[in-house]
C-alpha cells in the first residue's frame, strides 16, 4: 500500500474490508503492537498459524529508512539509506532508537496525532496534561528542556 501521494491519507471502507488490519500492521512495524487492543498472536495469519511480517518504507529529510517486524519467525530490522542498523543492541534498546533517533515520536503520541480513529481517539485536549506535554514535547522535539527541569 502506498501512502505518499498526499500530505494526509483517509482510510475508508465498509466494516470488515481491512481499515483497522491496516492500522494494526502499521502500528506493528513501529511500535512492536497492534492498534487495536489486541494480542500480538492475534496478528498471525489465521488460516494457517504462521507468518506475521510488515514492512515499512519512508523517508526522513534525506535518509530513507525500511523497518521489517514479524512473529514466527521473530524479526525486527531497521535500515537506514540501505544499510541495516546494528542489531547488537536488545530489541527494547533497538525500539528506542527508532522511536527516539528515527520517528520522534512514541506510540501514544503516533496514534494520537498520526492516527486518529474515531473509536480510540480523545480530543487532545482531554488528554490528562502530562500525556499533552508528552505528545507536544514529541512532535516538537523538545523533550530535552523536560529532562533538564528533572
Amino acid at each position: 500500500v502506498i501512502l505518499d501521494k498526499s500530505v494526509t491519507t483517509l482510510i475508508i471502507g465498509d466494516n470488515g474490508s481491512g481499515k483497522s488490519t491496516v492500522l494494526d500492521a502499521l502500528c506493528f512495524v513501529l511500535f512492536g503492537k497492534a492498534y487495536r487492543p489486541i494480542k500480538k498472536a492475534q496478528l498471525i495469519n489465521s488460516i494457517n498459524q504462521r507468518d506475521c511480517e510488515v514492512e515499512i518504507e519512508f523517508q526522513i529529510g534525506t535518509n530513507k529508512f525500511k523497518v521489517v517486524r514479524g512473529i514466527k519467525p521473530n524479526i525486527f530490522q531497521i535500515w537506514r539509506n540501505g544499510k541495516e542498523l546494528d542489531q547488537e543492541a536488545h530489541s527494547k534498546d533497538f525500539q528506542k532508537i527508532l522511536e527516539e533517533q528515527i520517528l520522534k515520536l512514541n506510540y501514544r503520541s503516533f496514534t494520537q496525532v498520526v492516527i486518529l480513529g474515531s473509536s480510540c481517539f480523545i480530543p487532545f485536549m482531554q488528554l490528562p496534561t502530562s500525556h499533552r506535554r508528552e505528545v507536544v514535547e514529541d512532535i516538537l522535539d523538545i523533550k530535552i528542556f523536560s529532562i533538564m527541569n528533572l
